[in-house]
């Protein structure tokens, strides 16, 4: 007699339709704020960060202590006869002295003429001008005029001349300078002849002192 169990039926699969789906949780909406609030501070963390990040390099760029004229190199000149012509400066091209008074690069014709063009918030135009205005001192038993022209507010020059105790005149452009003057950055010096025209240009800062110096501008003179 065969005593053993029958094997069990196999297990009926249930519909899919008669399964119950997990109960749906309700859309936790203070969980969704809190995920964009945080995104959003943080967001605004690394913008504030940035922008503190540029103002310290912008300070550091005009930081007395960042260039010194000491680390420039003096510029260099071509031989005697071998000058560049780069073009005429346009005589009508008039600047402002910053209490105001006009100016025109005409006025000077018979002069040989020191053109600088520079700004406060530029660390290297900052760093060369004590060596332009010793240049000046050495040069001013000369037909020689220096036009140092910025296009900032006047009033923003004079505060930085004042604090720096420079005793250069410094003035401030009106509108675009002619297209011989023309860079894509400063400071940039031009240097023109009794005639008028450009027959040096320099862009970035120099020792503007150096005995190389005085020697070429004697020589147009």
């Amino acid at each position: 007699m065969d005593t053993s169990a029958p094997d069990p039926s196999p297990a009926v699969p249930r519909s899919l339709s008669s399964i119950e789906p997990p109960p749906r949780r309700p859309f936790a909406w203070g969980t969704f704020f809190l995920g964009v609030g945080t995104g959003v501070f943080v967001t605004g963390l690394v913008l504030v960060a940035g922008i503190v990040g540029l103002v310290m390099i912008g300070k550091s760029l005009v930081a007395e202590d960042s260039v010194s004229d000491t680390t420039l190199s003096a510029p260099t000149f071509p031989a005697a006869g071998k000058l560049s012509i780069y073009g005429e400066a346009e005589p009508t091209w008039k600047v402002y002295t910053l209490s105001g008074a006009p100016t025109t690069l005409g006025e000077y014709r018979g002069k040989v003429v020191f053109v600088n063009f520079w700004a406060t918030w530029c660390g290297p135009c900052v760093a060369e001008m004590p060596s332009i205005q010793r240049l000046q001192e050495k040069m001013k038993d000369t037909p020689v005029q220096f036009l140092l022209v910025s296009d900032e507010d006047p009033a923003t020059i004079e505060k930085c001349v004042k604090k720096k105790l420079w005793t250069l005149q410094s003035f401030h452009g009106d509108g675009k300078p002619p297209s011989v003057f023309h860079t894509i950055g400063i400071p940039a010096t031009f240097i023109v002849n009794p005639s008028g025209m450009v027959v040096y240009r320099h862009i970035g800062g120099a020792r503007w002192d150096a005995d190389e110096v005085v020697e070429f501008l004697r020589g147009l003179s």
